[in-house]
């Protein structure tokens, strides 16, 4: 990723507040003219208390003494002589504290925005993208990116800013600074320059870190998800001590990663510090032994306005290097952001816009391939023709690719080799989004959002009524349990609903296709949790919805759940078989099977 890179992202981030990052540069901009008038006062209050020399010193044709003679026609010979600039000074520099109060705010502002646009375009990008892709990333990675990583954009965008203030502030001073004496000015331009390199080789290291600290975050966010995911499975493996130590070897080194990150920042405020006392005497030096230094600010008040103002500029100095550095530290971050927002290739939607009415004659497998890893087939040459309002069954193995063709026919993945039509238009002509509007389906890896049972359902059908939700726990067989919890519909269910039975999960998942009531109905196991009374109950519900016209396709290890099934296929080595009998049993040798 190169620099241009970064700039791309962080414009993508900011064309949506163009106006408000105008008016921050503006507010930055005005602030910094205010602060140069400030500064430009320094010289006459100083030559108004230097009256042995009253000015004397400097040139009558520069902008200082033009200042000054400015000054002396304004207020000759007054009592207020000395307070009058004074108090130019103190009015200016309050109007430029109260304008740094109204940057602060609305720099805070846009940083904020900025952050909760990428929040939300990192969560979109997720939503989006192809299910192969998704797996190519552990739940801390995408975790980490949505929450910590995230939070750099604040990082990045208010550094930009602060580089943004320092640069005009350098500016400002570094003009009056030339005004005042051009040639004291190359000397403190001249170590300016020996800070910035100093400083720009410790951000080297910086930026070393930073990539460093990036990649022990990432692990610690998977290490800890893991360890909460897996909280049952380590317990009943008494690993605790083994999860504990991976867990708190990688927190130590990602915390000696940051500390030695704020020794280098440290240490790069320590040498900055000294070399601008080094540069203020050699300023001082050149000034008093070298006449051809002090032309134009031969008095003394000219000389410590000019220290006054190189002091002045030594932080804002040391400001834009060590924001450059942290700009740095925090650059991995937005260059991992930024690789996930503009990959071409993973958004499921792409080049999918094809509006059509759905589902009116039936859905074609045409020769589909599938492949996890390269070479390796799990679905090979599949052929199948699906009616629509037709009920059929799948059986296999497992491992067999059961889930696998389902996942096609959902378009969770998208096939290697051949195609997916309905109705003569291909399925990637379709937008994944509005296929799956029309199709209902239960894994058997079915999940539960740790909330109620009324919000879990409801994000199946948001407008149902409460009605509609108990008649579709009643098909599923769950209506009985929701009766006996004093809570009802608002029962929390817990964090992947583990605080009810596996069977009860299953069932819970089962009321969201009730409820919806799709075009499409599939099972992937939809009953393998469930006990053989409960499943004759969620059977005959499946029956009337097949009855009106709804088609199902249903897998199963269990011949019992595959009755109502008008033709059931066997999946086998990667192949379809159809099974030309009734009987589904896998160990009958009678029967005549035919691999497409």
């Amino acid at each position: 990723m190169t620099r241009f890179g970064y700039i791309k992202v962080l414009w993508y981030l900011l064309r949506a507040h163009k106006v408000h990052f105008i008016v921050c540069i503006t507010l930055i901009l005005g602030n910094a003219i205010i602060m140069g008038g400030a500064l430009s006062t320094i010289l006459p209050i100083l030559s108004t208390f230097f009256s042995s020399s009253g000015g004397e010193g400097i040139g009558e044709n520069s902008f200082f003494g033009k200042v000054l003679s400015l000054y002396s026609q304004i207020l000759p010979e007054s009592k207020y002589k000395q307070i009058i600039p004074l108090g130019v000074l103190v009015v200016l520099m309050t109007v430029n504290m109260a304008v740094k109060f109204i940057i602060v705010r609305v720099c805070s502002g846009l940083t904020f925005k900025l952050t909760c646009d990428c929040r939300k375009a990192v969560f979109h990008t997720v939503q989006t993208m192809k299910y192969s892709t998704i797996l190519q990333y552990s739940r801390g990675m995408l975790t980490q990116l949505l929450i910590t990583e995230t939070r750099s954009i604040y990082a990045v965008f208010k550094q930009i800013l602060s580089v943004i203030t320092t640069f005009f502030n350098i500016l400002t001073i570094v003009i009056l600074l030339i005004l005042l004496s051009w040639k004291l000015s190359m000397i403190l331009f001249l170590g300016g320059l020996l800070i910035i390199c100093t400083n720009l080789y410790i951000v080297r290291s910086i930026k070393k870190l930073g990539r460093v600290a990036f990649s022990l975050r990432s692990e610690l966010m998977n290490k800890v998800t893991e360890a909460v995911w897996g909280l049952k499975l380590t317990k009943l493996m008494s690993a605790e001590k083994i999860i504990a130590h991976g867990l708190d070897r990688v927190s130590r080194q990602s915390e000696q990663t940051a500390r030695y990150m704020a020794v280098k920042q440290g240490f790069q405020v320590f040498v900055s510090g000294n070399l601008v006392l080094g540069i203020v005497f050699v300023v001082v030096f050149f000034w008093y032994y070298f006449p051809i230094f002090s032309e134009g600010i031969s008095g003394k008040e000219g000389l410590i306005a000019f220290l006054i103002m190189a002091v002045k500029l030594s932080p804002h100095l040391g400001t834009i290097s060590r924001e450059y550095g942290t700009i740095f530290a925090s650059l991995p971050a937005v260059m991992k952001i930024s690789e996930f927002l503009s990959g071409d290739t993973l958004s499921e939607d792409k080049g999918a816009c094809k509006p059509v009415p759905f589902f009116e004659d039936m859905i074609c497998l045409r020769n589909v391939g599938f492949e996890y890893v390269p070479g390796k087939l799990v679905l090979r040459g599949v052929n199948l023709e699906i009616k629509k309002g037709a009920y059929i069954g799948i059986m296999g193995r497992s491992g067999g690719g059961k889930s696998t063709m389902l996942d096609l026919i959902s378009r969770i993945n998208d096939p290697t080799s051949g195609r997916l039509i309905i109705d003569g238009i291909d399925f990637s002509e379709i937008k994944p989004s509005y296929l799956r509007s029309h199709i209902g389906m239960v894994t058997q890896d079915f999940f539960l959002f740790n909330t109620s049972i009324r919000e879990n359902l409801l994000l199946a059908k948001p407008s149902a009524a409460e009605q509609e939700l108990f008649d579709a726990l009643e098909k599923a067989g769950l209506l009985g349990f929701v009766n006996s919890v004093e809570e009802k519909l608002d029962y929390h269910v817990g964090n992947n609903g583990e605080k009810l039975s596996e069977g009860q999960r299953q069932r819970l998942c089962l009321s969201t296709i009730f409820l919806r009531k799709p075009e499409i109905i599939i099972l992937d196991e939809g009953t393998s949790a469930v006990d053989r009374e409960t499943e004759e109950h969620i059977l005959a519900s499946l029956r009337e919805l097949h009855y009106h016209g709804k088609t199902i396709i249903s897998s199963s290890h269990k011949e019992s759940s595959l009755n109502d099934a008008e033709r059931v296929y066997w999946l086998k080595d990667g192949r379809l078989a159809v099974l030309s009998e009734k009987t589904t049993s896998s160990e009958n040798k009678s029967l005549n099977v035919k691999y497409d």
